[in-house]
């Protein structure tokens, strides 16, 4: 009884950790983190807790923009997860791999890495570890300006994520704003305003904080394309885009997030 209500005491308080860090509040989510090493010092922890653990950490490290030997632990974290047949987590921190490659350049890996994981999870009939692998792969083709190849497998993604026996309001947020990044390319201002719209009203109602800072910056960035495109210059659009700006820069500092503070300020500055 004991180890049950250890383990399960364990596995509530790693999952109270991924929720704060789905919200954004991630600091929250790093010291429930610290509690439990700090309650599992002297004791062995359950190895696939211990992997989910550290699969929550390194997430939380990405979303802070913290970089430094995240590749080594990421390796580390696969490793030990193969050790442990712990397949779905070895899976997704092989696709965060691919994401610090692309990041760094190397796109070619990564795109490797992407298509390997879709099949595996399509096999496997893992949706979300399938839509996380969706959503690299459009990031991809939009940094390689495939606006086309992008719009086809976000739409096609998105459908896979509103449906009703999956229903993830993150992927359907992440989607929507692809999408809306892709009309915005294609000059189609109204479209790009209906899924933003769409995507605020979600994030909002899932309280979904960290997608709402970039939902707003993305807000403030359609206003901006769409007045250079029309050559429409009102005093109320200017005010809306310094509204979304500050908006952005106000929710990233109450959660204390210097990373998006730095991107939503730097992006206002340019304005």
């Amino acid at each position: 009884y004991d180890y049950k209500s250890s383990y399960y005491k364990l596995y509530s308080s790693i999952i109270e950790a991924f929720a704060k860090t789905m919200e954004g509040d991630i600091h929250t989510s790093n010291e429930i983190l610290n509690n439990i090493l700090l309650a599992y010092k002297t004791r062995a922890m359950d190895q696939v807790l211990l992997a989910w653990w550290n699969l929550v950490s390194i997430i939380n490290r990405v979303l802070l923009g913290q970089s430094k030997d995240l590749k080594v632990d990421l390796f580390e974290l696969a490793a030990f997860a193969n050790n442990i047949n712990e397949h779905f987590i070895k899976n997704i921190v092989k696709l965060i791999l691919g994401y610090v490659l692309n990041k760094e350049g190397n796109n070619e890996k990564a795109e490797e890495i992407y298509q390997e994981q879709i099949v595996y999870f399509a096999k496997e009939k893992v949706a979300i570890g399938a839509l996380f692998a969706w959503a690299l792969i459009v990031q991809k083709y939009l940094d390689d300006d495939d606006v086309e190849g992008a719009l086809n497998i976000a739409n096609k993604s998105l459908e896979i994520a509103q449906d009703p026996k999956i229903c993830n309001y993150f992927f359907i947020i992440c989607f929507q704003k692809f999408i809306a990044k892709i009309y915005a390319k294609k000059g189609d201002f109204t479209a790009t305003k209906m899924y933003l719209e769409k995507s605020v009203i979600i994030a909002k109602q899932f309280n979904l904080k960290y997608q709402l800072i970039e939902l707003y910056i993305d807000n403030a960035k359609y206003i901006q394309g769409f007045m250079k495109d029309k050559k429409i210059y009102s005093k109320e659009n200017v005010e809306v885009v310094n509204d979304m700006y500050k908006k952005a820069v106000s929710l990233a500092r109450e959660l204390s997030l210097q990373n998006m503070i730095e991107y939503s300020t730097r992006e206002y500055s340019g304005f």
